[in-house]
């Protein structure tokens, strides 16, 4: 049995309440700036919306220059304020959102970029979808509102939030959503897996999303998903009534942002697989023809770059974003938290690796392990990570990323393991682990033992996480993942017995600098 459609009819009406309302007649014949396009048109103005009611009032002017898209096509409007794409019996027609200009926010805080557009018939799905439109609204208008952007600021970044149900989602509030009430960043990005097969989720998670202040640009995931769809788009129906296009960009200061869905069901079901498709990339190639070499390109998308060497898609996404010397991409999916830097073995055919963050999941271990005082899991990642998401500061074409563990000190950023006592005999063969939570392998890493003991550099050891291995078979089935920051070194062998104080400290690829400690014991040999 299909489930209701009120919540549709709300989000679309929301929707057209603010994009549409107003409409004025498209008048004139000078076409916008943007590709040669014939036949039937969807028309419309972007206009500064000053008392930001969402309607085209007398005295409030078209912006001329706004980037237009119908998800193939990118056109920019004319001096007017006006932009004219092809019609299509369905499509999701948005604006870019351009420097300086905010676009209107659901409650949810989604923001409201888009117009969906729909005369084919309503989709037979389980979970809401999306009701025929009719023909095209004489103009289709987007307001936009003034506000300062400037060169630097922060965003953040979270990966997988997948609640299966009300419990979890209120996991995710308690655990992540609350601490980002008042945060200095100006915008949060998800990258997908937003719930766990289940689309109910999504008013609450809505709801609790809308109170920490600030939009939030959603990736889509493979458990976002209408598995009853017969193709990709089908998959999908349900996303677009809550969130609108799959895939789209926008600029915040003097940074562009890329929202990509690479996540196909080309046999229906729920087999996906890792890919863009023709008309996404088509998109693309038309997308960042408007932007300029200099300026910092940042990819969202859900599964993780590496592994996808030898995928055409990919290919031919990395040739698109060849002109570009800037970039940085985060994926999330594999629930681990990677830095890579991809190069020609990996498809990727800049002059400088590009730089790929596979931000791990701020549900860790799907909610799972042992709960804590507050009756929130732990939920640790299968590689040692503490949930969490990242905090990136864009200053420029230029960034740094920062990992945050939910409800932790902002400043504990790693793990050092090393026993409690240890005999002077099996000094020299006892290891100490660190786990550095944001580490790659361009993060120096040293250690000293005592106050004013020497700096010792670690060696880079990826491995599985022994700690985490440990805690996962006491409290669940749960395997450990491969863990791909972690540092190795050796005890001094001439350590005296009593209490030592370990000191590591870490300089990331940044240059951020971050120490930490661990007191251990020598004990006494005894016969």
């Amino acid at each position: 049995m299909k489930r209701s459609n009120t919540l549709l009819a709300a989000t679309v009406g929301l929707v057209i309440v603010i994009v549409v309302i107003g409409i004025l007649s498209f008048s004139g014949n000078q076409p916008p700036a943007g590709p040669e396009v014939t036949g039937p048109m969807a028309r419309g103005t972007v206009f500064e919306d000053r008392n930001g009611n969402g309607i085209m009032d007398g005295g409030e002017p078209g912006l001329s220059g706004v980037r237009v898209s119908d998800q193939r096509l990118v056109t920019e409007t004319d001096r007017q304020g006006r932009w004219a794409l092809p019609a299509h019996e369905e499509a999701v027609y948005f604006i870019i959102k351009p420097r300086g200009y905010v676009t209107p926010l659901s409650e949810g805080g989604t923001p409201l970029f888009y117009y969906l557009h729909k005369e084919t018939e309503q989709l037979d799905l389980q979970g809401p979808t999306v009701s025929p439109t009719g023909p095209l609204p004489e103009s289709i208008n987007f307001p936009l509102v003034r506000q300062p952007e400037p060169d630097r600021f922060e965003a953040i970044f979270m990966g997988d939030p997948q609640p299966r149900n009300l419990t979890e989602v209120n996991y995710f509030v308690h655990d992540v959503l609350e601490e980002l009430y008042g945060t200095a960043a100006l915008f949060a990005v998800t990258l997908g897996d937003l719930t766990f097969d289940d689309p109910a989720n999504y008013p609450a998670i809505n709801q609790a999303v809308g109170m920490v202040g600030v939009p939030f640009y959603h990736v889509l995931g493979n458990h976002d998903a209408n598995y009853d769809g017969a193709d990709t788009h089908e998959h999908y129906e349900t996303w677009r009534t809550f969130y609108g296009p799959r895939y789209y960009s926008f600029d915040y200061g003097p940074v562009h942002f890329v929202i990509l869905a690479d996540v196909l069901f080309p046999e229906g079901g729920t087999r996906y697989i890792a890919g863009l498709g023709e008309r996404q990339l088509e998109w693309l190639e038309h997308d960042l023809s408007f932007v300029p070499e200099d300026q910092l390109v940042v990819v969202s998308m859900h599964i993780q770059l590496t592994g996808t060497s030898g995928i055409p898609d990919f290919e031919r996404m990395y040739e698109l974003l060849q002109d570009h010397p800037h970039t940085v991409s985060f994926s999330a999916h594999s629930h681990t938290l990677t830095h890579s830097f991809l190069d020609e073995e990996n498809g990727w055919m800049g002059p400088e690796p590009h730089h790929h963050i596979n931000a791990g999941a701020s549900c860790g271990r799907w909610w799972g392990g042992n709960k804590d005082e507050t009756d929130i899991p732990h939920t640790s990642s299968s590689d040692g990570t503490p949930n969490g998401y990242f905090i990136v500061t864009f200053d420029g074409n230029r960034y740094s990323t920062r990992y945050k563990a939910a409800r932790r000190p902002a400043d504990w950023q790693m793990q050092i393991q090393a026993p409690d006592e240890v005999t002077r005999p099996e000094l020299a063969d006892t290891p100490v682990l660190v786990n550095v939570f944001n580490g790659s392998e361009r993060s120096l890493v040293e250690m000293t033992v005592g106050e004013s003991g020497e700096w010792v550099e670690m060696a880079f050891a990826p491995q599985i996480d022994p700690l985490y291995a440990r805690i996962a078979r006491e409290q669940s089935d749960q395997g450990a993942s491969r863990c791909n920051h972690m540092w190795e070194g050796k005890l001094p062998a001439d350590l005296s017995p009593g209490g030592h104080l370990i000191r590591v400290r870490v300089t990331d690829m940044h240059g951020q600098v971050f120490t930490d400690t661990r007191i251990i014991r020598v004990g006494v040999e005894t016969p």
